[in-house]
């Protein structure tokens, strides 16, 4: 089912024509999800505080289907640029799907000493990251979200964030499968120092890096590429013609959200920079074990399907801890090292539930 989606996504980023009455972003609303809507959502940590994020499911969103993921953090509230700083004004993720095949969730910047969220700059940066990792895990869970095809987008302040906040740590760097920065980079202006360690993190996935022609921003992002092209990391990078400080051009068919989209389509079929994981898990009777699921790593994990098989993607390069989860039970396998292939682990027994 998952590749179905795939497909549908690829026809409609990769088609030149895109159709001019594509359904609008919808507003932010109180109600529960339900494919179409974008709705509030309060974490239960922060009931009865101020601090949300966004949540849209997909127009085709179907129960027990999944679907890649795309994660959005705001710019800063800014009057001159027409900028609120606000989860509801987010539009980057919503149009770079056309609101159809992905999940679109707008993550806030946590003031905790307010608790709201916050309009300007990171609020309490470990809070904040803390806040994106929990809830994008309940999303996943919940709503059929593809743990491995997680993709971090952002505008100005949210384009920062994708290096700030995305790759603070090999933690929550492990997380995503591709960046696009709009508009700024974190590339060491607006930030402390540690850019240069930041953006290593990216290990060779795919980064989209875009500007307007007339752009304040201008020379912050080609100068954030180039770092990341001297890191010998992957780039797309391009200029967005007659167009200033803003967002608001994804909105409208034209050349330059047909770029991102195919780029989006081409980097969930080719997942560049990243590995898969997969094998079958047997017990010492030779039985497949069932009702299971693999982790590796504090973010990656598959279900294991009736033969014992199971599959994890997106992986880049480094050693992780692999476990089994068997309801309220944990049994560590084995560490595994993905060097620069795909990693077959064969049969791993392991001992049978009593």
């Amino acid at each position: 089912m998952f590749r179905l989606v795939v497909f549908i996504l690829l026809m409609k980023c990769s088609c030149a024509i895109v159709s001019a009455e594509e359904i609008a972003r919808p507003a932010l609303v109180e109600e529960p999800p339900a494919p179409g809507k974008f709705v509030r959502v309060t974490a239960p940590e922060y009931a009865g505080t101020a601090v949300h994020h966004g949540l849209y499911l997909p127009r085709d969103w179907r129960r027990e289907t999944k679907y890649p993921v795309i994660v959005e953090y705001a710019p800063n509230q800014a009057p001159a640029f027409g900028t609120t700083g606000a989860v509801a004004d987010c539009r980057l993720g919503y149009y770079l799907s056309g609101g159809e095949g992905c999940i679109w969730v707008v993550m806030p910047y946590v003031n905790t000493a307010e608790k709201q969220n916050q309009p300007t700059w990171w609020g309490d940066e470990s809070a904040t990251i803390d806040y994106c990792r929990k809830n994008l895990a309940r999303v996943c869970d919940a709503y059929g979200g593809d743990r491995d095809s997680v993709v971090l987008v952002g505008f100005s302040r949210g384009a920062i964030a994708c290096g700030y906040l995305g790759l603070r740590d090999d933690t929550i760097a492990d997380v995503w499968l591709a960046f696009w920065p709009h508009s700024h980079l974190d590339s060491g202006r607006f930030t402390q120092d540690g850019g240069r360690e930041r953006l290593q993190r990216t290990r060779g996935r795919a980064t989209l890096v875009t500007w307007g022609e007339t752009d304040n921003a201008k020379t912050e992002s080609p100068r954030g590429a180039a770092l990341l092209e001297e890191l010998g990391q992957r780039v797309t990078k391009f200029e967005i013609a007659a167009t200033g400080h803003t967002d608001t051009w994804i909105e409208h068919d034209g050349p330059a959200r047909q770029r991102a989209r195919a780029w989006l389509a081409e980097t969930f079929e080719k997942r560049p920079g990243t590995f898969t994981l997969s094998g079958r898990l047997v017990d010492r009777n030779g039985q497949p074990v069932i009702h299971a699921i693999v982790t590796c790593g504090d973010w990656h994990r598959a279900k294991v399907d009736a033969s014992g098989e199971f599959i994890i993607r997106g992986l880049t390069k480094g050693t992780r801890p692999l476990r089994l989860l068997q309801g309220d039970t944990s049994t560590d396998i084995k560490p595994v090292t993905i060097h620069a292939s795909d990693l077959h682990l064969g049969i791993t027994p392991v001992a049978p539930r009593s």
